[in-house]
């Protein structure tokens, strides 16, 4: 496989689970806001935009509609939707007609004066499709694509955007916590509000009941290694994603790569929670190692020495 098509499929799969991840934390926000005093709604929407890597002035906030519809913020789900289908429209015979008509439906609704009328009503619904959009789009990727090279790149990227954002996510909301806070009604509705932001309300009440304590909700979102949106679940299906590429292209160079991420899985296969919350610094550093692992594949399989030897 080219170079230039492994890249368009590894970013197109990044821009949108980017843009589901920004459509789903920020209809908690709102929700969640309803709730809590405006001195704690206004520390979590920062928080929230630190998760999103939302770069601002203290005085100039980006409002959550700037962060949808604005397609000059570059963070924004309407920038990150445009991205992924320039990414689709440049490998266009790489993937299917349902995948393509798809996604140019998400980019039209999310680009039309409707949409924008609708937001200023009902913010809720745009965020909804946003959502619905992207996981139609992740299950005809899954039923009409070849599990090939290709399929691979997909899941590559959207499980290494995944593991990063919810690195991100934890890193900004669980500084907070404290076993004293948890006598604190409002850090109840914290609680519930992370664990919204992760799609985990329901799969952590399965194993854990409705007792929401900060020792168990960070255990469930960092070590469950069956909940989709766990980092284990996303770290480790990034390194069977790999895998596959490195089986299937025959390259040797990535040793490095397979070590680095296979250290991360490692730390969350047999590391207690208690281990990890110790470390000061634990999800900076898995942030700083999937930027590594990022650049790893650009050197290993993305450079233009690369696209020559498979051209």
């Amino acid at each position: 496989m080219l170079s230039r098509v492994a890249e368009s499929l590894y970013w197109m799969s990044r821009y949108l689970e980017r843009a589901e991840n920004t459509a789903r934390l920020l209809d908690v926000h709102l929700n969640l806001n309803l709730e809590l005093t405006p001195a704690l709604g206004q520390r979590r929407y920062q928080d929230v935009l630190a998760a999103l890597q939302v770069s601002y002035f203290d005085s100039q906030l980006p409002s959550p509609a700037d962060l949808t519809l604005e397609s000059s913020v570059q963070e924004s789900i309407s920038s990150c939707i445009g991205g992924a289908r320039e990414n689709a429209r440049q490998i266009r015979e790489q993937i299917s007609s349902e995948m393509f008509e798809q996604l140019n439906k998400l980019f039209l609704y999310i680009r039309s004066r409707p949409t924008q009328d609708r937001f200023a009503i009902e913010p809720h619904s745009v965020f909804q499709k946003v959502k619905d959009g992207v996981h139609l789009f992740q299950g005809i990727t899954d039923s009409t694509m070849t599990h090939g090279q290709g399929w691979q790149w997909i899941r590559a990227g959207r499980y290494l955007e995944r593991a990063d954002l919810v690195s991100g996510l934890l890193l900004n909301h669980l500084r907070h916590f404290s076993e004293e806070s948890e006598a604190d009604p409002q850090h109840y509705t914290e609680l519930l509000g992370l664990l919204k932001s992760c799609t985990a309300w329901e799969a952590y009440c399965k194993v854990h009941g409705a007792e929401l304590t900060n020792r168990k909700v960070a255990e469930f979102l960092l070590l469950d290694a069956e909940f989709p949106h766990s980092l284990h679940f996303a770290i480790s299906e990034m390194a069977r994603a790999l895998e596959a590429l490195a089986q299937t292209t025959g390259m040797t160079a990535q040793a490095q790569l397979k070590s680095k991420v296979g250290k991360l899985l490692a730390q969350l296969r047999y590391a207690a929670i208690e281990e990890l919350l110790e470390q000061n610094d634990f999800f900076q550093q898995v942030r700083s190692d999937l930027s590594q692992v990022n650049d790893r594949l650009y050197r290993v399989y993305l450079s233009q020495s690369f696209a020559r030897s498979t051209d």
